[in-house]
């Protein structure tokens, strides 16, 4: 199993997560590893389009952690 890398601990302040949608957005990254990969991926694209701007940088992933949210609490 590929082991991923990815933090949980800056959310995009247009997302109202509380402490469980935390945990839903990590077990499902967990027991899904093509998303993971895809976000792992996200981050990289992302990181490298707002170098120097990590508020930018955080609110792109707003619309992937929104999907991941609906699937995993369906």
């Amino acid at each position: 199993m590929k082991h991923f890398d990815f933090s949980l601990r800056i959310w995009p302040k247009i997302i109202d997560i509380n402490g469980k949608e935390k945990y839903f957005f990590r077990d499902y990254l967990l027991s899904h590893p093509e998303a993971a990969e895809k976000y792992q991926q996200l981050k990289i694209k992302l990181a490298q389009e707002h170098k120097y701007d990590r508020e930018q940088y955080t609110d792109a992933k707003s619309e992937f952690i929104n999907q991941i949210l609906k699937l995993a609490q369906n």
